[in-house]
């Protein structure tokens, strides 16, 4: 068995108590074009001062006796849109602080506080934010390798698309291309084909789909979790599979009693990682 530690980097606000780094430290979140509105916990990684906190996280962490680190970019912050279902507001409309609109100034000489929506220069900026990501990436890639441990990284097609973007953008072809993890995980089906991302990795790195298993009760949950389980093995592009919510196998009558049901969000969700 291996144990990774787990991650989030555009998850700061979900349980955070008040002495958290992002909660006593909100300028470094996400801000909106007129600067008035924030999304708490979504931290921005053009600020040296948030790479160096996460490094330093990781720095912490490796020096524990684990296989690696484990990424999410996965958020329960409240987004723009969030509830509304969906909608690109979070990237083209957020995180337009101050050294991402210095960089943007310097590469294309405009303000893109003012480009027009839908254009190419607001693509542009979505995907500045993601260069900034990746930036990040690298040094922590630096961090696990040199303690002799593994970075794995969870994200979603959408997400790595700068056009369908709803919140952040992750540069994952460029994750895989450069090798900049050991692991991708794509959020999808385990059957899902892999093989974009094998090739742009030239079966260098692993591959991995994400299944969630998560039902309203134990026996919905115990069946999504065979089916995905069978799809895995049968999956011929993939190196393994998260099971994401695994803890609702753990505890049998978890959708069974009324007072945990109405507290379920109260808790965090349980994954793990399956190999083939």
């Amino acid at each position: 068995m291996q144990v990774y530690a787990w991650v989030t980097l555009y998850d700061s606000l979900y349980y955070a108590p008040p002495t958290e780094f992002f909660q006593r430290h909100p300028e470094y979140t996400w801000v909106s074009k007129d600067g008035a509105k924030r999304v708490p916990g979504v931290p921005c990684y053009a600020y040296p001062e948030v790479r160096r906190y996460r490094i330093d996280q990781i720095k912490e962490l490796v020096a524990y006796d684990v296989d690696g680190i484990f990424l999410s970019d996965r958020s329960h912050s409240p987004w723009p849109g969030r509830n509304a279902g969906g909608g690109n507001e979070g990237a083209r409309g957020y995180g337009f602080n101050e050294p991402v609109v210095a960089e943007y100034l310097r590469r294309y000489g405009k303000d893109p506080r003012t480009v027009e929506p839908d254009s190419l220069d607001e693509l542009r900026f979505v995907q500045l934010k993601g260069d900034f990501l990746t930036e990040f990436l690298r040094e922590a890639k630096a961090v696990t390798s040199a303690a002799g441990k593994k970075l794995v990284m969870t994200t979603d097609q959408q997400i790595a698309d700068p056009t369908r973007a709803t919140w952040m953008y992750v540069d994952a072809e460029t994750l895989a291309r450069e090798r900049i993890l050991d692991e991708l995980c794509i959020r999808s089906a385990a059957n899902a084909s892999l093989d974009h991302w094998r090739l742009l990795a030239d079966g260098r790195i692993k591959m991995t789909t994400w299944a969630g298993i998560h039902g309203q009760t134990y026996e919905q949950c115990l069946e999504r979790m065979r089916s995905e389980l069978g799809r895995m093995l049968e999956n011929p592009t993939s190196d393994g599979s998260t099971f994401h919510e695994l803890a609702n196998l753990i505890y049998p009558d978890c959708w069974e009693h009324r007072h945990l049901r109405e507290r379920r969000y109260r808790y965090f969700p349980a994954s793990t990682s399956a190999g083939i």
